[in-house]
């Protein structure tokens, strides 16, 4: 008796990256400022981080390579 394997036909995901990016972004500037206040000189590079703006993402296809490993 033999297998059959059937095509699968192409399919997309659509995973909404600037969403969980944009609470990334707040959840370390929560950070930064947590650390901000009790630690006068901070780096400049976190001062900037926290009066920056976050910067949304180009709207576009992105090519991405998925990978499932079975658990234990």
């Amino acid at each position: 008796m033999g297998l059959a394997t059937v095509p699968q036909p192409l399919s997309s995901l659509n995973y909404r990256i600037p969403y969980h990016m944009i609470f990334d972004h707040f959840d370390y500037k929560n950070k930064v400022a947590n650390y901000s206040a009790t630690h006068p000189n901070m780096p400049q590079a976190w001062t900037n981080f926290l009066q920056g703006n976050f910067i949304y993402p180009p709207f576009g296809t992105y090519r991405v390579v998925l990978k499932y490993v079975l658990p234990g």
